[in-house]
């Protein structure tokens, strides 16, 4: 019987813990990226680049070493392609998961982009114009949103947060 009891009380807590968990979305890698060119100065995320700056990348992929953690580089370059200044970066992350973002912005980029998310990876390869960046971000958040509301009651059900 003593048994029996330590069983229902361990089933009982295990289903309040479900019926109480909330599901946390995912987070996006690129919301908070900046991108900008604005009288002849590039902001590539963290970095102001200096004149002559014809484009910028930023990338950000895992660290091999942590599952946690990106490594973000920011790199201006000018028109033969040669890098000006690099900046380099690590970046936590909430719930390790396989990033790979790869924007490369340049003047009189023509926007070419694709973008994936899953619960365990998030991917975004873009050779943007500025101006259409914030589009790409949007798209990223919608279809985030798409995949975690769809996965949200399954993962409710499952107990997976």
């Amino acid at each position: 019987m003593n048994a029996f009891v330590k069983i229902s009380c361990i089933a009982l807590l295990v289903f309040c813990c479900l019926a109480e968990a909330k599901y946390v979305p995912g987070v996006s890698y690129i919301d908070n990226v900046v991108l900008s060119y604005n009288n002849d100065i590039w902001r590539c995320d963290k970095l102001v680049c200096p004149a002559n700056t014809y484009g910028c990348k930023i990338i950000k992929r895992n660290n091999p070493n942590r599952a946690d953690e990106l490594i973000c580089n920011n790199i201006c370059y000018d028109k033969d392609g040669k890098n000006l200044v690099k900046l380099t970066q690590t970046e936590s992350m909430v719930k390790a998961k396989k990033i790979d973002i790869y924007i490369n912005s340049y003047l009189g980029a023509q926007s070419l982009w694709s973008t994936g998310y899953s619960l365990s990876s998030q991917d975004v390869n873009a050779t943007i114009a500025v101006a259409d960046f914030p589009e790409l971000q949007e798209t990223t958040r919608k279809i985030m949103r798409e995949v975690d509301e769809s996965n949200a009651p399954w993962q409710r059900a499952t107990g997976r947060f």
